[in-house]
């Protein structure tokens, strides 16, 4: 914390005129923003600082410019300061009161000496005191629990990040295989006379039910198979490829190969 005296003087020296103060809390408690004199706001702020109470704490902002935005604010960013309201000095050519005297007298001092000895001494004081403290001990509590749960929530998001991308991760490599293939399926099934416009196939499977398969329905023996040679030949692109090739070109030929084919099981 630094003594009120330096922001004035820091007004002064770099010509600030602009300043806001804020309680602890980081609410405002009082501001200063209008186009004034340099002298006029050092005045607005030792008036406000003369009228606070002893031991008070606040955040005083400085501003780097005097020019306002159309919000009322001040243009650029400002430096802010922790600063403390301490005991004011007591002032010597105060009356001394009938039957004390001065320090150098062996007496107590004038009336103002001993209010404030009495201010010091006095619960009051002492109760200002222990609350500020108090109150200062439990804010940096509370930050420390609001980094606390900050982090904690960081974890927990991105811990629910990793297990979203683990899920989705499965989900496009199921996707990749099975669906893909059973998507590719069900769009050739008309094709293969599976399905037609009056919405039944060859194999009396309707179009609408396309998606229901059983063990033993065309579509299922179509995707069981290509799930296995997927998963058995590392060339069936390749080769379903060249299949497909001979079929379209060289029917005949192809027709031999799936009678061999069906003559070996």
């Amino acid at each position: 914390m630094i003594n009120p005296k330096f922001i004035a003087e820091t007004m002064k020296d770099m010509d600030m005129r602009f300043f806001l103060v804020e309680d602890n809390y980081g609410r405002t408690i009082y501001q200063q923003f209008q186009n004034i004199s340099l002298d006029e706001a050092i005045k607005r702020y030792n008036k406000f600082i003369d009228n606070c109470s002893t031991n008070s704490s606040f955040n005083i902002t400085l501003f780097q410019t005097n020019e306002r935005l159309r919000n009322g604010r001040p243009k650029e960013e400002g430096m802010t300061y922790e600063v403390l309201v301490t005991e004011k000095e007591p002032e010597t050519n105060k009356r001394p009161i009938d039957g004390y005297y001065g320090p150098n007298r062996g007496g107590m001092g004038n009336v103002d000496e001993i209010a404030e000895m009495t201010y010091r001494a006095g619960s009051m004081g002492a109760i200002d005191l222990d609350r500020y403290l108090s109150a200062q001990n439990e804010i940096t509590r509370l930050n420390m629990e609001v980094a606390q749960l900050k982090m904690d929530k960081k974890y927990l998001e991105d811990k629910h990040q990793m297990e979203i991308e683990k899920v989705r991760a499965e989900y496009e490599d199921k996707l990749g295989s099975d669906k893909k293939i059973e998507g590719i399926v069900g769009t050739i099934l008309p094709h293969l006379g599976l399905g037609g416009d009056d919405g039944m196939g060859m194999a009396g499977i309707g179009m609408n039910g396309i998606g229901e398969l059983t063990e033993t329905s065309p579509k299922q023996r179509i995707l069981n198979a290509v799930n296995k040679l997927v998963k058995l030949d590392p060339d069936f692109p390749k080769n379903i490829e060249k299949l497909a090739s001979l079929a379209e070109s060289k029917p005949t030929i192809y027709q031999m190969a799936v009678k061999q084919l069906n003559d070996l099981g």
